[in-house]
């Protein structure tokens, strides 16, 4: 059974972390990678609870991009590992 209470507020706590992740400033972020790791585990938390909401839920809030948000999760994560990958050889 779907708990929509449930991921809507995994979504909240995860919004609510990477801004207290990137409060440290750009330059701080991007030259901490373990806050990078910790930022792209948070979208990942908010793409797969923005996919496992039901319909009835999503259409409450027909002006939030929900298949947008659960692409953009999947994309980012990607792509970063891929840069990543890249840079260092691995």
């Amino acid at each position: 059974m779907k708990d929509d209470g449930l991921y809507l507020r995994h979504m909240r706590d995860a919004i609510a972390d990477i801004e207290r992740y990137a409060a440290t400033g750009r330059d701080a972020f991007f030259a901490d990678r373990m806050c990078q790791d910790a930022v792209i585990r948070k979208i990942e938390v908010l793409g797969e609870a923005a996919k496992r909401l039901s319909d009835a839920t999503k259409a409450r809030r027909p002006d939030i991009q929900w298949r947008e948000i659960a692409g953009r999760a999947s994309a980012s994560v990607l792509r970063r590992h891929w840069e990543r990958s890249a840079v260092s050889g691995r």
